[in-house]
């Protein structure tokens, strides 16, 4: 079973912390609720909210699941490129955990990916439940998603985009660049001979 899957050599992508640039985000409307900025290296953990006063968690998650903030989000140095690059090697599909309680993220994850990546619907998931598809390859910035789909996929090719929030995480599979993502793409490929 897993040979014939395998053939199809998809390339699973995650958005926010590889494409776009979820942090920045959460750092601008913390500053707008708050006047205060806070360095990017504030956020050394996943848990974006721990770093941040109580009484702005709920201000905070309004903002964020409001309308605009998803499409807001700029892009990350270098992503346009990168996905380009993997693009032309295997077919990405976008996996992607949509906002909580947001009645508007899904659509606007939509539309950024269309305006800043040309990716069209039909290439984009939207799922908490990531671990549940399959894919030759998973580039994710979230320590536990890629450890639940590595566990679930293990001939998979699993890969930890390495970012302040996941920094102390111990991960076999670290990749900090597109060259390096690109690397391991055809190193991959190379040895099941495709």
């Amino acid at each position: 079973m897993w040979k014939s899957q395998v053939e199809s050599n998809v390339f699973l992508m995650d958005v926010d912390g590889i494409l776009g640039d979820f942090i920045g985000g959460f750092i601008q409307a913390y500053r707008q609720l708050s006047g205060v900025l806070l360095p990017r290296s504030t956020f050394d953990s996943y848990d974006l909210f721990s770093k941040i006063p109580e009484d702005y968690h709920t201000p905070m998650g309004k903002l964020i699941r409001g309308a605009g903030f998803c499409e807001s989000l700029d892009m990350l140095p270098g992503a346009q490129e990168g996905y380009a690059r993997v693009a032309s090697k295997v077919p990405v599909y976008v996996v992607t955990s949509p906002y909580s309680r947001s009645p508007t993220w899904a659509h606007e994850r939509l539309a950024w990916l269309e305006r800043h990546f040309g990716i069209q619907e039909d290439r984009v998931i939207s799922t908490r439940a990531k671990h549940r598809v399959f894919g030759r390859f998973l580039l994710e910035d979230s320590y536990a998603n890629l450890v639940s789909w590595q566990l679930h996929w293990p001939e998979g090719t699993g890969m930890l985009w390495t970012q302040e929030s996941n920094a102390s995480e111990d991960y076999r599979s670290r990749v900090a660049s597109w060259d390096e993502v690109i690397r391991k793409v055809e190193s991959d490929l190379s040895f099941y001979g495709k």
